[in-house]
This record gives structure tokens, C-alpha cells and sequence, in this order.
């Protein structure tokens, strides 16, 4: 058996295509299929037992009016879903999943340069409130005289949950025809704090200096990956901004009289939104850059800078040598 799996933006780009959909004469739509769906399943309209009933009636209904149109109206959805890790797939069968592993369906990832980022962030406070969050995130690499080699990660986040957020979910449940919300279901719907806990992965072997921005932060290894991460967790209340940096020493340095190629992998979570990205690169005067990629621009002797938004990984890659 072979599993789909994707996140809400791939449904509202669906429904775009097809039309609002009805059922027990309650119509989702691209706009508010999302609260609709949490609603109902967290008031437990349906029932104690059962709560996501809704679901078994929503999805194959979406999928009867995918049945009806021309593929081509949602073929490049489903593409750039796959580009943007916002749908990946899942197979029992080993021939497979390794299929959709080497064609990069699958989510996965895997370090293929010499330096690698992944922040993984996994909801543990119980609400939807991921939905309001915004993230940036900058990577700092630092290349020593003595060809050490110290990064620095900032995360910094946001929660736009506001009174108009709020006003807007009332008015979206008032006009389906349900009534009014509990304190307890605002707070689940997004009101209350996000809370999430974060693995940032980097090269294995990786040593942490220090932090700033959280009480506590662990290292761990993961056998699996091959790889290093270091777990932390971060809270942030409506209309709040949480940032969080931390510096370590990578596994790897520099030759010295020697020209090497530095090359760095940013893996974006599957499911996350676009989000802004910035990576720097810092060499010591005593060493030079020969070619950088792709598009940084010379911020200063010695130091190059990339900054924009990604939709998806990112890669760099630089020769440094000695002048």
C-alpha cells in the first residue's frame, strides 16, 4: 500500500480548482475549509467516539470532483507540492519507496554537502496555532585562520494571531451556522501558545559552544540520518516573536596553503511556508574566496551574503584558499 501525504495548502490550492464543496449543507471552500474542518472536529460535533467523521465524508468528496476534472487543471499543483515538500509519498513496498526516494517524492533528505541545516519543528501544545506561525532563519559560517570552522543558527518566530484573526474565525463559523466558541476551543483553534519542539540537524559531530534565547539545549545523534541535532523547544504567544541562536564547531576544517570547496545544504521542512532565509559566509583576511555560488553578493572584505525567501532547499558552495 502506498500512502499520500500532504498539509492544508495543497487541499486550499485543490479546492481553488474545483469549486467549493457541501456537505450536510455546510459549503468549504479554499477560505475556510481549514477553521470549518478544525471546528468540528475539536467541538466533537460528531460525536465523542468519533470525531473526525467529518473527514470521511470531506475527503471523498474532494476527490469525486478531482475525479470530474481535466488532470491538467491541478497537474501543477501537485508538481510544485512535490518542489515545495508540501505533499510527499509513502510505500510498504521497498522497490517503491525507494522509488520515491530517488525521485525525491518522498520527504526525506539526505546530506549530500559538506555542511547542512535542517530545522524540524514538531507541534506539543495541543492547539492549531502553527497555521499563524511565520519563520525567518539565518545561517552563519565563520572560516578560521587556522581553517576551523564555527556556524551560527538564528530562528526567529512569530505568531500573527491577533484580535482580526480572531474576528475573521468567528465571522467564518457564524456564517457556516454553527454558534458561539468556548474559551477552550479559541484556544485550540490558534488563540492559545504555540509550542513546539525543534531538532536542528547539522553535520554529525558537530560541537555546541553556546546559545541564547532558551533554557536548555541537548545534543543528540541520529544513527538513521547520520547525522547531529540539537533539541530545543521554543513557546510563543499570540502576537508574539521568539528567537533563538545557537553556535557550534563543525567536523571539518580547512587545509592550510590549500584551495577547498566549502558547500552547504539547507533542507526545508516538509510542510513549512515559504519562509526567509539568509546565509552569510565569513573568511578570515588571510584567506580568499575564489568563486562563490550562486548569487551572493560581497558584503564586505571577506564576507558574502545570500538573503531571500526559499520555497524550497537551498544550496551554496565557495573555493577557499589561501591569498
Amino acid at each position: 500500500d502506498s500512502v499520500f501525504a500532504m498539509d492544508i495548502s495543497v487541499v486550499r490550492d485543490l479546492l481553488a480548482v474545483i469549486g467549493p464543496i457541501t456537505i450536510n449543507g455546510v459549503k468549504y471552500d479554499q477560505n475556510n475549509f481549514d477553521i470549518l474542518l478544525s471546528y468540528i472536529i475539536e467541538s466533537k460535533l460528531d460525536g465523542q467516539e468519533d470525531p473526525k467523521t467529518i473527514l470521511r465524508s470531506f475527503i471523498p468528496a474532494v476527490k469525486k470532483k478531482l475525479a470530474d476534472e481535466n488532470p491538467t487543471a491541478f497537474f501543477e499543483i501537485l508538481l510544485r507540492a512535490f518542489a515545495e515538500k508540501h505533499l510527499s509519498l509513502y510505500s510498504k513496498d521497498a522497490d517503491i519507496q525507494k522509488m520515491f526516494d530517488d525521485f525525491g517524492l518522498s520527504g526525506t533528505f539526505e546530506k549530500k554537502s559538506l555542511d547542512f541545516l535542517s530545522v524540524i519543528h514538531s507541534s506539543i501544545g495541543g492547539n492549531k496555532s502553527d497555521r499563524y506561525m511565520q519563520q525567518s532563519l539565518s545561517h552563519k559560517t565563520e572560516i578560521e585562520r587556522d581553517g576551523q570552522v564555527l556556524d551560527q543558527v538564528t530562528i526567529k518566530r512569530r505568531n500573527t494571531y491577533s484580535s482580526e484573526t480572531e474576528q475573521a474565525i468567528l465571522k467564518t463559523l457564524k456564517d457556516a451556522g454553527f454558534g458561539e466558541l468556548s474559551p477552550q476551543i479559541l484556544d485550540i483553534l490558534g488563540r492559545g501558545v504555540n509550542t513546539v519542539g525543534t531538532r536542528i540537524y547539522v553535520p554529525k559531530g558537530s560541537v555546541l559552544r553556546e546559545y541564547s534565547g532558551s533554557n536548555s539545549v541537548t545534543t543528540h545523534e541520529d544513527p538513521e540520518l547520520n547525522l547531529t541535532y540539537f533539541y530545543t523547544t521554543f513557546s510563543t504567544a499570540a502576537g508574539g516573536i521568539t528567537e533563538f541562536s545557537l553556535t557550534y564547531e563543525v567536523p571539518f576544517t580547512f587545509s592550510d596553503g590549500a584551495i577547498d570547496e566549502y558547500s552547504f545544504q539547507m533542507e526545508k521542512q516538509p510542510g513549512m511556508p515559504n519562509f526567509s532565509f539568509k546565509k552569510e559566509l565569513f573568511v578570515d583576511p588571510a584567506l580568499t574566496v575564489y568563486r562563490v555560488s550562486p548569487n551572493f553578493s560581497e558584503s564586505g572584505t571577506g564576507s558574502f551574503l545570500f538573503e531571500g525567501e526559499v520555497s524550497a532547499n537551498a544550496e551554496v558552495s565557495a573555493l577557499v584558499g589561501r591569498k
